[in-house]
């Protein structure tokens, strides 16, 4: 008979199962044999506790204090903006953790794990990291995103207290960690270079859609008969995404090259949404 491979606590300040990176990753070690536990956020009308393809999920209730981009205002407005945002992120931050904390201990307790697998952000998930190694746990450290340079795309600010803060937590998140992993090769130098980690204990993981459980839908006959190139962008949108540059692309496109040979589908959501509505009719492309 096969051994049994072990059993995994994942926590992930995100929904689940609509985080795709976190769910895949879950049901991929589901299906090599593992028992799989995720601590994550609850969205409404979700139950705090259910299996969904055979991984055991346990939410904790979201909470939002704030607005987590301005638009565009005041610089004085921003700076008391900053301040407030900044005094939410570390209480969101260090609520989230407490209750990771906490469930942990209850699945322990219930179920038994060997393997604590934190997702970021936040980075402050070590603390519960740095607890279970205690009792002998392995801690691996998937790195989402650069906190320091997420907070600079979100502030526009250079260096100062808080990004020094961050980049000594995300040191400290790739020393203790036991196993790292990537989403990139660039995020694998950036890890060896800051954390002073070998490159044998970075492992990039990339992420991409199940094919099995892909739906193909019909084309849009509408869009097709426009005869035009289509281009999509679909995913996060955040001021550290980028989609703002691609907006501006579109207008140099349009405004200076006068091509009128495509056509432009966003498709997502996040925190610059509105602000990048408002950019797209500035730039006249809303037609």
């Amino acid at each position: 008979m096969k051994a049994f491979p072990g059993k995994i606590l994942m926590l992930a300040e995100s929904p689940f199962p609509q985080d795709s990176r976190v769910r895949n990753e879950a049901i991929t070690l589901t299906r090599m044999g593992y028992k799989v536990y995720v601590i994550a956020t609850r969205w409404e009308n979700q139950p705090f506790n259910e299996e969904i393809d055979k991984v055991t999920v346990y939410r904790v209730s979201q909470i939002d204090l704030f607005k987590k981009n301005p638009g565009r205002v005041h610089p004085l407005v921003r700076s008391i903006y900053y301040l407030n945002s900044a005094i939410g992120y570390i209480f969101e931050y260090f609520y989230f953790s407490t209750c990771c904390l906490l469930l942990s201990f209850y699945v322990e307790l219930r179920h038994g794990f060997q393997v604590l697998h934190t997702h970021n952000p936040p980075n402050m998930l070590f603390i519960v990291g740095l607890v279970f190694k205690l009792f002998g746990k392995k801690y691996v450290f998937d790195h989402h995103d650069l906190s320091p340079e997420l907070f600079l795309s979100r502030y526009n600010k250079v260096g100062g207290l808080i990004y020094n803060i961050l980049l000594q937590e995300e040191k400290i998140c790739l020393r203790l960690a036991d196993r790292v992993i990537a989403t990139n090769e660039s995020y694998k130098m950036i890890e060896m270079e800051r954390g002073h980690i070998k490159s044998d204990k970075i492992f990039v993981v990339r992420n991409g859609p199940d094919l099995q459980n892909l739906l193909i839908l019909p084309a849009n006959e509408a869009l097709k008969s426009m005869g035009k190139k289509i281009l999509v962008y679909l995913g996060i949108m955040g001021p550290q995404d980028g989609v703002d540059y691609l907006l501006k692309s579109l207008s140099c496109l349009v405004n200076q090259y006068h091509r009128t040979d495509f056509y432009t589908i966003i498709i997502g959501t996040g925190d610059v949404l509105e602000d990048l509505k408002i950019m797209s009719s500035e730039l006249g492309l809303e037609k």
